[in-house]
């Protein structure tokens, strides 16, 4: 009773792929959670979507990383790819800016990973919490198959 009426916020799936822990991606910066806790992505789709309903507060110059914010201070990174800071673009298609709301389901940009994968770059994309502001909890869906909009947390 008490429950009522207080709110569920979540944080979702970005793109469809393969559900996998962080520790097996193959970038150790990322897979030693030095850059904070998370879930990464064997991706299927070219398309990247909001995890979270909040705000735009970085985007890379490079466009292979968003950095995203709830109202509840949850800090977000979406790192596309291993080393594909090194594309300088190339292969990204950011349809969001720096302060934009966003919702949940929202397109963040759009990835030529075939364009990556001709290259040679690692396509695994991180999704990271970057600060405390929220418990990281191990998905029950590790080593699926998700699509975007599949819930990862609930807090």
């Amino acid at each position: 009773m008490f429950g009522l009426f207080s709110r569920k916020h979540q944080i979702c799936v970005p793109l469809d792929g393969r559900l996998i822990s962080l520790s097996s991606v193959s970038d150790p910066v990322f897979a030693s959670e030095m850059m904070g806790k998370g879930w990464a992505i064997e991706p299927t789709s070219n398309t990247i979507v909001s995890p979270i309903n909040g705000e735009v507060v970085m985007i890379a110059d490079t466009k292979h990383a968003i950095g995203l914010k709830t109202k509840e201070n949850v800090e977000l990174l979406i790192h596309v790819g291993i080393d594909t800071v090194a594309l300088n673009g190339e292969g990204f298609e950011i349809k969001v800016h720096e302060g934009d709301k966003i919702k949940i389901g929202d397109c963040l940009m759009i990835v030529d990973f075939q364009k990556l994968i001709s290259k040679d770059y690692v396509t695994t994309t991180m999704m990271i919490l970057t600060n405390e502001a929220v418990q990281y909890k191990e998905s029950e869906k590790l080593g699926q198959n998700v699509m975007e909009g599949d819930i990862l947390l609930d807090y």
